[in-house]
């Protein structure tokens, strides 16, 4: 272990702690989400039944993803200010 640490403290870079990645993971896959929602549809698509979108709801989503990059820049910050890991 210690091996692997010292190897990640070599290179520079910017290093997130688990939770920081599983949440980058996590926003993609809204943001995949989101933009699957924007895209045009075809005439069909467009007279098919969808379930309406309300912008209150959208909005609200919107937020969410703000404020998880805010969490993920925090943890950033939190480490090169520690001086956890080496500036790039």
């Amino acid at each position: 272990m210690s091996d692997v640490v010292r190897d990640v403290q070599s290179q520079p870079g910017y290093y997130l702690p688990e939770g920081a990645q599983y949440r980058l993971q996590q926003l993609r896959d809204h943001m995949r989400f989101l933009a699957r929602l924007a895209q045009p549809r075809t005439q069909v698509e467009e007279q098919a039944w969808q379930p309406a979108i309300c912008m209150d709801e959208l909005a609200f989503c919107l937020e969410l993803l703000a404020e998880q990059v805010g969490r993920v820049l925090d943890d950033v910050e939190c480490a090169v200010i520690e001086g956890a890991h080496p500036l790039p």
